[in-house]
């Protein structure tokens, strides 16, 4: 529930790049930091990471985007959290 309470509208996830980038790190993965600015039209930036895996397992990739919908805020500094029980919360995916 943290990464919801980050607000990270497209071009505004340095905040969600920071937190993603730490919890990685706390992991003991590998993290670098790919394209700043006018790379990314943002003022966050792109992670790559690696995680030392255990021999014999295949290789696991995952992608995925840090921003989230226009619009759609969440409850970051208004003292509110997100409903738990809703199944679905439209534009935070």
């Amino acid at each position: 529930m943290e990464y919801v309470r980050i607000d990270s509208e497209s071009g505004d996830e340095r905040e969600m790049c920071l937190k993603v980038e730490k919890d990685l790190k706390d992991l003991g993965a590998d993290v670098i930091r790919q394209g700043h600015g006018q790379d990314t039209h943002s003022n966050g930036w792109n992670l790559l990471c690696t995680l030392k895996g255990s021999p014999g397992l295949s290789p696991l990739i995952l992608s995925a985007h840090l921003d989230t919908v226009s619009g759609y805020r969440t409850f970051a500094g208004t003292g509110r959290r997100p409903a738990q029980q809703r199944p679905h919360h439209p534009g935070r995916g």
